[in-house]
């Protein structure tokens, strides 16, 4: 093997020096001076308005009507409570609850019933709701919570959005007269509701009184997070190059001992031969980040390159332990046992993790992917262990026993592989379902922390396997992504039936 020559020793990294700051914080307060004309204006004209606006309206429901043909409410008590709501204009109040059934379009539903049971919630021409009639319905076996109304009441399909969010977190948990009744609540807070006494006024209002000092104060936030960013970047690269440094002259002699006839062994040496190269590039980088001057050092894009420079050299001490590894294990000498373990701990914590990732999907847990690999993980226990103890009797060589190890860790990766599409087609009502979830897979390979790096990892650098914690963490997220999205569907159609009915109202499932 060609020495390789040891890079310079580290220099003690010095302290940045500190550059007098212009403070961001009396710029905002500048512009919030700026903004005071502004907010003395504005105040005037809303107290102005405030003056002309008269009393606002309580009054209880016109009528209250509580159909409960799913069997679900406390018709009596939750009849009552609502009598004693306080609209701000008179409202003809309707709760009904319908067993829809799962794939039930609940709109659909509420008109037929409607239609054969009560007319009188319709117009004359029977194409939209009566005016008056505002109409909260739940399927609880659906799960879906609808809003009608009559064209009158003016119920714009955020207010709808609103009324039907009010009630979910209680029909959630099934809770159905208190969801009904958060709902409702919500429907009388909003229906027919005077200008003023939305939010919206008093948001601008504070808004702008605000805007000067809060524009200030996240200027200087941003750049003093930013600031605070490059530094602790700076400490957790100079605490990787300090460990570097200190190594130099040992991993040099280690890779001097690694065997060159062994396939792992020169693809280790490949990489260390840029070694040098890339440790001469990390201190430079050091110096540059350090000659930034504080303005600089508060724009994202110094805490992006500091860190980013502080992976580097997390890196470089990672490799450092791999020569040493390689070293031992290859030649069997020093501590080869130890760094053997170090190669199969990541597979080891995998396997211990198969029964787990089974069963976070029940839907998919008794189907051939998850037999195959559970099936897998036992043997491939069982392999792992006679691998090393071949090993230690020295009936296979470092080489072999890697290979066969590299052999565990691609077939448990397959296999999570294949679970993952069964998962994917148990959990998923549909193409767009599907893709959300292997959108979440791709982005959670890329985003997810690798294990520590080992020899393994530098003799197959394009092999990117998929891991327990990848899984585990791909599950929560798409599903939850999944969750969200069906949470978040609104239905405004009448279905194939409505022939023509147009009458403001909206479902959601919850």
């Amino acid at each position: 093997m060609e020495p390789v020559s040891a890079a310079p020793a580290l220099p003690a990294p010095a302290l940045p020096a500190q550059a007098p700051v212009r403070d961001a914080r009396s710029r905002g307060t500048q512009i919030g001076a700026l903004a005071a004309p502004l907010v003395a204006a504005s105040l005037l004209a809303l107290c102005a308005l405030l003056g002309l606006a008269g009393p606002a309206a309580a009054r209880p429901p016109s009528g209250v009507e509580v159909l409960d043909t799913a069997a679900v409410l406390d018709e009596a008590s939750l009849t009552a409570a609502l009598e004693d709501l306080d609209f701000h204009r008179p409202v003809d109040l309707v709760v009904l609850t319908l067993d829809g059934g799962e794939a039930a379009n609940l709109n659909e539903a509420v008109l037929a019933y409607a239609r054969a049971e009560h007319p009188e919630w319709l117009s004359e021409d029977g194409r939209t709701w009566a005016d008056g009639v505002f109409i909260l319905a739940v399927d609880p076996v659906g799960r879906h919570v609808g809003t009608y109304a009559g064209e009158d009441l003016d119920v714009s399909q955020s207010t709808q959005d609103d009324i039907q969010e009010a009630s979910k977190d209680r029909l959630r948990v099934e809770e159905w007269d208190a969801g009904v009744l958060a709902g409702a609540e919500e429907a009388a807070s909003r229906i027919g509701r005077p200008w003023y006494r939305s939010p919206a006024p008093y948001i601008l209002l504070g808004v702008a009184a605000v805007a000067g000092g809060t524009v200030g104060a996240a200027v200087a936030s941003t750049r003093g997070r930013n600031r605070r960013r490059v530094e602790e970047a700076l400490d957790r690269g100079d605490g990787h190059l300090a460990s570097v440094a200190s190594d130099l002259d040992a991993t040099e002699r280690d890779a001097a001992r690694i065997p060159t006839t062994s396939p792992h062994g020169r693809a280790v040496l490949e990489r260390y031969r840029s070694f040098a190269d890339d440790w001469t590039r990390v201190r430079s980088e050091r110096t540059a980040l350090e000659a930034l001057d504080p303005a600089a050092r508060s724009r994202s894009e110094a805490a992006e390159r500091a860190e980013a420079w502080a992976d580097d050299a997390a890196r470089l001490d990672s490799f450092d332990d791999v020569v040493a590894d390689t070293a031992d294990l290859l030649t069997m000498t020093g501590e080869w046992l130890a760094a053997w373990q170090r190669q199969a701990d990541g597979l080891r914590a995998d396997l211990e993790e198969a029964p787990g990732i089974v069963d976070l999907e029940p839907a998919a847990a008794d189907g051939p992917e998850a037999t195959a690999l559970l099936e897998f993980a036992g043997r491939a226990r069982v392999d792992l262990s006679t691998i090393g103890s071949r090993l230690g009797a020295r009936q296979i060589t470092p080489d072999l026993a890697l290979d066969e190890l590299q052999e565990l860790r691609t077939g448990l990766s397959d296999r999570f592989e294949a679970y993952a599409e069964a998962v994917i087609e148990a959990y998923a009502e549909s193409d767009d379902e599907r893709d959300t979830l292997r959108e979440q897979m791709a982005e959670s390979r890329r985003s997810a922390d690798r294990p520590h790096a080992g020899i393994l990892e530098v003799s197959h650098p394009a092999t990117l396997l998929l891991h327990s914690a990848v899984f585990a963490g791909w599950y929560t997220a798409g599903t939850s992504a999944v969750d969200a999205a069906r949470g978040s569907g609104t239905a405004t159609g009448y279905g194939p039936t409505g022939g023509g009915f147009s009458g403001t109202g909206s479902s959601s499932s919850f």
